[in-house]
């Protein structure tokens, strides 16, 4: 588990080293702190997440907190979330959150164990966002955006694998706050997610997109 989320971590580097400019420009910190907060919470929470050492369980109601994907419904055993500046509210600071299985992740052969990471510009607030690429969410300031990521194959050792929104496949997202401060995911609609890395072989025979619904992942 551990060799499987610390190499995804990498390759993530390694794909937005390619790609160019759109993770690692930085203007006052806000996308670097996109990228490494992302990283963070994917490391924090699903690099602990094995069948013998669940990593910081949330002590809320899990079964009222998860997402399908494909025809897999994974629920929340863990979380984190990284909110930036919390003194600040605008459009230059991102929040990124992560909620991962725990344990056997449903116990789906191959397809055990998920991540679903989503991360927006924090200072748009609670309502309603429509998904983007990476790209798209650094790029546009204006609009109110929201990437989403799903990462498969987490709870065994026989491979993982990223899909992340996109540009043109839409969709949206419903997001609210609780008084707590904690962020909470809602898409009722299902959108699709476009298969971007894998790592260690990946899941084998997953395809290339999955439609997901989420339900209050927080």
């Amino acid at each position: 588990m551990y060799t499987i989320m610390r190499n995804f971590v990498w390759h993530l580097f390694f794909y937005a080293r390619k790609e160019g400019s759109s993770y690692l420009t930085l203007k006052s910190g806000a996308v670097a702190q996109l990228f490494v907060g992302t990283l963070i919470a994917i490391s924090l929470v699903s690099m602990g997440c094995s069948k013998s050492d669940p990593a910081d369980p949330d002590p809320g109601n899990n079964a009222e907190s998860y997402w399908s994907f494909g025809e897999y419904k994974y629920t929340k055993g863990g979380t984190s979330q990284i909110d930036g500046n919390s003194s600040e509210s605008t459009n230059s600071t991102f929040a990124a959150v992560t909620v991962s299985t725990t344990g056997d992740g449903g116990n789906y052969g191959a397809y055990s164990g998920s991540s679903l990471i989503y991360s927006f510009r924090k200072g748009f607030g609670a309502g309603t966002y429509t998904l983007t690429s990476n790209t798209g969410l650094v790029s546009n300031t204006t609009d109110k955006l929201m990437q989403v990521d799903c990462v498969i194959g987490t709870a065994v050792n026989t491979g993982a694998t990223l899909y992340s929104s996109t540009d043109t496949d839409g969709g949206t997202a419903e997001l609210t706050i609780d008084d707590q401060g904690k962020y909470h995911l809602n898409i009722k609609k299902p959108v699709s997610l476009k298969k971007l890395l894998d790592t260690d072989g990946g899941v084998s025979g997953a395809k290339d997109a999955y439609n997901l619904t989420v339900t209050n992942a927080y």
